[in-house]
């Protein structure tokens, strides 16, 4: 079993809304692109855990950076998943 719980949040959006979060992700990528000189995409999940770690930066409240990988655990076989959160 996994020693951490993973929780997930939804949240409503107005097309409106959702087309300037959709404007700022772009933004963000391509200026971010343009400093690395490489194209870089940042999803929506990456996107949120940004703008959550910088609010919490900027109001000293404490962020964990402990992220779940997107998709879950990937790796070998379940025995040694387990062995591992055992640990």
């Amino acid at each position: 079993m996994s020693k951490r719980r993973i929780t997930r949040v939804s949240v409503d959006l107005t097309q409106a809304q959702r087309d300037a979060v959709d404007a700022m992700m772009a933004q963000f990528n391509a200026e971010v692109s343009a400093a690395a000189g490489v194209p870089i995409r940042l999803g929506v999940r990456e996107f949120f855990h940004m703008l959550l770690k910088r609010h919490a930066d900027a109001t000293g409240q404490p962020w964990p950076e402990d992220y779940p990988s997107p998709g879950g655990w990937r790796g070998g076989p379940k025995e040694e998943r387990e062995d591992q959160d055992d640990g």
